[in-house]
């Protein structure tokens, strides 16, 4: 592999090392997520009447998002599952900020997503099987309004 100008080597990051934190809200510490998906963003398009030779044409529409989904396994007295199980039956809403970080083999960061005025849209709990010796997984959904990327340089 050829090395960048500070003379260390380019190699892709690994994608199992990983944190999520949660600002907002009451919610503490609540440890490793097995897996996070749904960080996405996509331009859409916008069909224009044009009064020329063409009848229309596309320009870029504002951005959307795919739902944040964070797994892990079911954690006893989880304040982010009281947060969400507040919204859903409660139908009490307290928008957060999630922030999920890549990192290096050195903890630093390589790439940083931050999620703005998340809200909780499903909770679920993986089948329980009582012959499967496996760790209950549950999954948090989220929506927000806004996601920016940042990335070491």
């Amino acid at each position: 592999m050829s090395g960048s100008s500070s003379g260390s080597a380019l190699y892709p990051a690994v994608n199992f090392h990983f944190d999520v934190k949660f600002n907002g809200g009451d919610i503490n510490a609540e440890g490793g997520f097995q897996q996070v998906s749904g960080l996405e963003a996509k331009l859409g398009t916008e069909k224009v009447k044009s009064g020329g030779p063409t009848p229309f044409f596309d320009l870029p529409s504002p951005a959307s998002y795919q739902n944040l989904k964070l797994t892990r396994g079911v954690m006893k007295g989880s304040s982010l599952r009281h947060w969400v199980t507040q919204a859903i039956y409660n139908f009490e809403f307290t928008p957060i900020t999630v922030t999920i970080i890549l990192l290096d083999e050195e903890q630093n960061p390589i790439i940083t997503w931050t999620a703005y005025d998340a809200w909780p849209v499903s909770w679920k709990v993986d089948d329980l099987n009582s012959e499967s010796g496996k760790v209950a997984i549950e999954t948090f959904e989220l929506a927000f309004s806004r996601l920016t990327t940042k990335f070491k340089t």
